[in-house]
């Protein structure tokens, strides 16, 4: 399989893993915040350049970039308790997160809270993966809504090695 369609599903487990607390991570389109498990993190896709590596035209050099959206419990704003616990567990994810990704930087899988039978090596083909950024832990509220949570924004860039073959783009070393 393609590491352009492997890398959001094991950035979503790596995200899943780095917190008891994390119940779930997309990668796919959401329509609406009302059918998401909470606490979780949306994984897009972004921008991706791609450059011929020299000497070996099937090759190719990409550059990828993910958001990665962090989206907490949600509570009302007469809920002044909850805020406050909210607030903290998200401060708590954003910084584990962020230390679980870079200790990761080939997308390896620790398996730190058993959610597969064992860890899960490399991606082949990653050559680095690492957060640029992260925005601050902030209050949301959405539009015609009573509801507000916690959450905030990692920046993730990515470059691998993909190899085209019989006109499908797989990663050198499969």
């Amino acid at each position: 399989m393609s590491l352009l369609l492997t890398a959001p599903d094991r950035l979503c487990l790596m995200l899943r893993d780095c917190d008891d607390d994390v119940v779930a991570a997309y990668h796919t389109h959401q329509d609406s915040l009302d059918y998401v498990e909470r606490p979780c993190f949306l994984v897009t896709p972004g921008e991706a350049s791609y450059a011929a590596s020299e000497g070996a035209p099937e090759q190719a050099m990409v550059d990828e970039n993910f958001t990665i959206d962090f989206i907490g419990e949600p509570f009302t704003g007469t809920e002044q308790d909850f805020a406050d616990f909210y607030e903290l567990q998200a401060r708590r994810i954003a910084v584990k997160a962020v230390v679980y990704l870079l200790r990761s930087p080939n997308l390896q899988f620790v398996n730190q809270r058993g959610l597969e039978t064992e860890p899960l090596a490399s991606l082949n083909g990653v050559l680095w993966c690492r957060p640029e950024s992260r925005s601050e832990v902030a209050l949301m509220t959405r539009g015609g809504n009573d509801e507000a949570f916690w959450g905030f924004s990692i920046n993730l860039s990515m470059r691998s090695l993909i190899e085209v073959d019989e006109d499908e783009f797989i990663v050198t070393g499969i």
